[in-house]
């Protein structure tokens, strides 16, 4: 028996984490500096598509993985998970996507579904998760799985292995600071949510302009995106880039301009070159697994990284 396993980080990875190790008969705290309606997830729009995560070899074994468990989520309607139909555009010809075989319902968009300065597309299925009810709904599945999460900031990874032997790191962007990895970077993302509209289906569009546009219909409001500035570590809403962002979406879908917004956020993602998904061994027979750096990928990559995560463990436990 183990004196029982400590997971940093209290965000969507460390959920997860937490979900599938508490499940597999394993005594597992979280410890999070914030409450998950504090974390960068909670701001997330959260809907399965890769998106600035590396190596893409990998990033494609995890996200078809999560694909698989978040389609059957959706059939529990306490999850926050819902599948949709909806459309990735570009304004140039472009290859199929690494993910094409992954998701379901996927085919390029037809010459009469095209207008300028669109020229080509896909339309897919894709989860997206209502991020108040899908967050909770982990934690609820954690907690009832034995587990325990205790609010607690670490000041290293060190302090983390004093009553562990075995820890798992998720601290998304705090590893930065937690082991030291200068790599980390942040990539700031401010959304929009405005008032729900039942006749809405998402759009991706990360190929115009202004670098990102997406519109995400939840079923507590319309998520409207985006930026991508890296190594901008500002957490204040700007109310030039809010406008801009609205006017972007109501490009994509007319009336979205007169919708009243409902809340204004950003948060950071946890940007890196690659994914560090490893077991690092420590003194007095200690080991880490570490398992952040997901990018703009969280929610894409969390099942099949937690699965991974637990292989290691049970390496280690054996």
């Amino acid at each position: 028996m183990i004196d029982g396993i400590g997971i940093i980080g209290g965000g969507v990875a460390g959920l997860t984490c937490g979900v599938v190790l508490s499940e597999a008969s394993l005594p597992v705290t979280i410890w999070a500096r914030e409450p998950w309606p504090r974390t960068t997830s909670s701001v997330a729009a959260a809907i399965w598509h890769p998106f600035h995560a590396y190596p893409i070899d990998q990033v494609m074994a995890w996200s078809g993985a999560t694909y698989q468990v978040l389609v059957k989520l959706a059939d529990d309607p306490t999850s926050g998970v819902v599948l949709q139909t909806g459309r990735e555009l570009f304004r140039y010809p472009a290859d199929e996507p690494p993910w094409r075989d992954i998701v379901r319902l996927f085919r390029r968009l037809r010459p009469d579904e095209l207008q300028p300065p669109v020229v080509d597309g896909f339309v897919f299925e894709a989860p997206i998760m209502e991020t108040p009810r899908y967050l909770g709904y982990l934690l609820d599945r954690f907690t009832q799985a034995g587990g325990t999460f205790v609010q607690r900031t670490l000041a290293s990874i060190n302090e983390a292995c004093e009553d562990r032997r075995l820890v798992i790191n998720c601290s998304g962007l705090g590893a930065r600071e937690l082991v030291g990895d200068g790599s980390m970077y942040p990539i700031r993302g401010q959304i929009l949510r405005l008032a729900p509209r039942a006749d809405v289906s998402f759009f991706l569009d990360d190929h115009g302009p202004h670098s990102t546009v997406y519109v995400i219909p939840r079923a507590d409001g319309i998520v409207c995106g985006g930026t991508v500035d890296v190594d901008n570590w500002d957490t204040t809403p700007d109310s030039a880039t809010a406008a801009r962002i609205q006017r972007d979406c109501a490009a994509l879908i007319p009336g979205l301009a007169d919708e009243p917004v409902l809340e204004h956020k950003v948060g950071l993602r946890p940007g890196r070159p690659a994914v560090r998904l490893e077991a690092e061994q420590l003194a007095e027979g200690k080991v880490v697994v570490h398992n952040y750096g997901h990018g703009g990928s969280g929610f894409t990559l969390s099942w099949g990284c937690a699965q991974d995560v637990l292989q290691l463990v049970q390496q280690y436990l054996a």
